[in-house]
């Protein structure tokens, strides 16, 4: 007899432990608990209640209802979903995977709403930063630390003269600036796409100075790009989060002289 499930397997044992105070150790009871701590009780267990995934009052309008996009939050549903079909692998490949999108989560709750010093302590009570599972026990807390640094950070993104982006920009990709400031137009122009492109960088986006200065930032501190969430095909925004909720975000954009 098949059995009906909330979301999948993975959710339903886990609210259901929850529920029933069992496995509380558990990383999959864990999730769910850390998801109550963010969105509350009654955003998590209503719509187990009444088996609604989708639509109005449903688990999914709830966890994105703070900016969490629809595409990541499937790809979040099938890493928990893949971490419980494989949680006997240690470390495992989903585990970082689903604590990023939990602290992903949680600020973009931080932005919203009003926090305080406990809400943040709390928060951190859920994560599991040396946790063998991790496939990196670092990673998990210098993501976490850099997101919050993140919240106090004002970027701030100077076009330079001839439309040169920042000298950090094209230094990563292994561009001397000197020979960047000698460059014609259309030579800058196609360097200029190079950087673009290695950022991951939709220059259809209003905002790409914004985006390709955070990725840049995340590439420092990280020595990567952001990892793309890839199981089903969907490409995360690298830190759009970022730039949609900081609210000191100034953008000053000088454009100086587009040829010499």
């Amino acid at each position: 007899m098949e059995q009906n499930f909330f979301i999948n397997e993975a959710f339903t044992i886990g609210i259901k432990n929850y529920l029933e105070k069992n496995n509380s150790n558990d990383f999959i009871t864990n999730i769910i608990e850390t998801l109550i701590n963010i969105y509350g009780e009654l955003d998590i267990i209503n719509p187990y209640k009444t088996n609604t995934e989708s639509g109005m009052g449903s688990f999914d309008e709830n966890i994105t209802k703070f900016g969490y996009s629809k595409e990541n939050l499937s790809l979040f549903k099938q890493n928990v979903m893949n971490f419980y079909l494989t949680k006997e692998n240690v470390p495992n490949k989903y585990f970082n995977k689903i604590e990023k999108d939990l602290i992903d989560m949680f600020f973009l709750k931080v932005k919203s709403v009003n926090t305080t010093d406990e809400t943040f302590k709390k928060f951190e009570s859920y994560l599991k930063f040396d946790d063998d599972r991790s496939l990196n026990k670092n990673e998990i807390r210098r993501y976490y630390n850099y997101k919050k640094r993140m919240l106090n950070t004002d970027i701030k993104y100077e076009l330079e003269e001839n439309n040169t982006l920042s000298k950090e920009a094209y230094e990563i990709l292994n561009y001397s600036y000197d020979n960047i400031m000698n460059m014609n137009k259309e030579q800058l122009f196609d360097i200029n796409n190079k950087v673009f492109d290695f950022f991951k960088i939709d220059q259809s986006k209003e905002d790409k100075y914004i985006r390709l200065e955070q990725a840049i930032m995340y590439y420092k501190e990280f020595g990567k790009l952001e990892d793309k969430k890839e199981e089903n095909g969907y490409v995360e925004f690298l830190l759009l989060s970022g730039f949609i909720a900081i609210s000191i975000l100034t953008i000053t954009i000088i454009v100086g002289v587009l040829a010499r």
